[in-house]
């Protein structure tokens, strides 16, 4: 199910609609799933929601997205050709990508959005979550303290 963990979201709910300035804010959401992070925001601004299934008509998501696209996020150049954005997700999607797929799409991120925001379920189990191939958390290794080196930066590289 392309569901997304509900912690932290009032929390990014807050954030994302502080920073939205006004309807030309252009907003990128890879792996939208069933738009969890677009139906967050209420102000106006102009969304584009990607996805590896098309979950449009299962979960309306014309109603939260300008656009939609059916692509594998990995494809980092193809993100590169959707231009600049004011604000770039990836909520709840890395996980499901090896570490260097991941670094890879934050990466072309940061090329073309001001800011990224990205949130991952590391206190979920990482292995065997069953539905299709790309709803598998692969990267197994995802732990609280882990994520807590990440943050503070004393861990740099994964690989």
């Amino acid at each position: 199910m392309p569901s997304s963990a509900v912690e932290g979201k009032a929390k990014i709910r807050s954030i994302v609609n502080s920073m939205i300035r006004g309807s030309g804010f252009r907003l990128l959401d890879l792996g939208c799933g069933r738009g969890t992070y677009a139906r967050l925001i209420t102000k106006l601004c102009y969304k584009i929601g990607v996805d590896a299934v098309d979950y449009r008509k299962k979960f309306e998501l014309d109603k939260w997205y300008d656009e939609f696209y059916q692509h594998d996020i990995r494809d980092t150049e193809w993100i590169r050709r959707l231009g600049r954005f004011d604000l770039a997700i990836a909520g709840d999607v890395l996980e499901h990508m090896t570490v260097e797929q991941a670094q890879n799409v934050l990466e072309a991120m940061q090329d073309i959005a001001k800011a990224v925001l990205v949130a991952v379920p590391y206190t979920y189990p990482q292995k065997g979550r069953g539905g299709n191939r790309w709803e598998d958390h692969i990267q197994d290794d995802l732990t609280p303290a882990l994520m807590k080196e990440l943050e503070d930066g004393k861990t740099k590289n994964r690989d």
